[in-house]
């Protein structure tokens, strides 16, 4: 028993070394951790864990992968350094975004809602991810950064290359941009024949966003460019929202010139596309809540 407990004694205190010295490395010689990871799974861990580590208050954009393309940086300059949490999650949905955020506690000064992904139901997948907030590591990893998903070296390597390959491929700068109006290109969304699923998921949005405490003028819903896709439904949900609350409406998708946003797959934004998209963001942000936003 005693020969065990010297074994596990040795151990702990090795590893426990050889993680401080891996925080170490990361704030000496790497100095940033990890944006993005070679998996969906670690990729949304690293952004549940970065809004948990946040303070109460800043803008959170929620949504899916399409929204996760967006630079929080840029947003955040844009919007008068307000603090951002990029939140949204690869292969997940505004639902699971929303709930992550009522789990972790969290109250943001302002919501952004993707457009794209108004869906409520959680799969089997994201309640697994929900429910990792209570495991001990994700405890942990709160005070000890050497744990954290953003510190894993495999993470890191894999966040550094493709942040050196998108940075080779789309050197060109941007130019100045001018920023896109409020509301919907077309005023009048047209009516759906299936109303009554239109206003159910409007109803379940309007009862996650109402638990969060967060008032409805502080939310802003972007719809953003994602090929030749009609998101007629989410113009309907979104138009539906707009005539039951004081929501504002950021129609990226709609305003954009033809050929002004270009996509990796023709769903997802690239790279200077995304900056693009996130200038703008931040451009509506400014005007619309960053005099009124704390800062934690």
């Amino acid at each position: 028993m005693k020969e065990g407990l010297k074994i596990i004694w040795a151990l702990g205190w090795r590893v426990s070394l050889l993680l401080l010295i891996w925080q170490l490395v990361i704030k000496l010689v790497i100095k940033h951790p990890a944006r993005f990871a070679e998996s969906n799974l670690v990729s949304n861990q690293i952004r549940i864990q970065d809004l948990a580590l946040r303070g109460q208050g800043g803008i959170v954009l929620v949504g899916s992968s399409m929204i996760a393309r967006l630079d929080a940086e840029v947003i955040s300059k844009n919007a008068g350094g307000v603090p951002v949490v990029q939140l949204g999650l690869d292969g997940g949905r505004m639902g699971l975004g929303l709930s992550v955020i009522g789990s972790l506690d969290k109250k943001p000064d302002v919501l952004i809602l993707e457009a794209n992904s108004f869906s409520m139901e959680l799969s089997d997948n994201d309640q697994i991810l929900l429910e990792q907030a209570d495991e001990p590591v994700f405890q942990i990893a709160q005070y000890f950064p050497p744990v954290r998903a953003a510190n894993r070296p495999s993470a890191i390597l894999y966040s550094d290359l493709k942040e050196w390959k998108d940075e080779r491929r789309w050197s060109a700068p941007i130019t100045s941009l001018s920023a896109n109006p409020l509301g919907f290109k077309n005023d009048q969304p047209l009516h759906s024949p299936e109303q009554e699923g239109i206003t159910k998921a409007s109803d379940l949005v309007v009862e996650q966003v109402s638990r969060l405490g967060v008032p409805w003028d502080r939310v802003l819903i972007v719809m953003l460019p994602n090929g030749d896709r009609a998101n007629e439904r989410d113009y309907l949900i979104s138009a539906e929202l707009k005539k039951r609350t004081c929501v504002q409406i950021l129609d990226l998708k709609g305003h954009a010139e033809s050929g002004e946003y270009l996509f990796t797959d023709g769903l997802h934004l690239d790279l200077q596309s995304g900056i693009k998209a996130s200038t703008r963001l931040g451009m509506a942000l400014s005007d619309l809540y960053s005099k009124k936003t704390r800062v934690d």
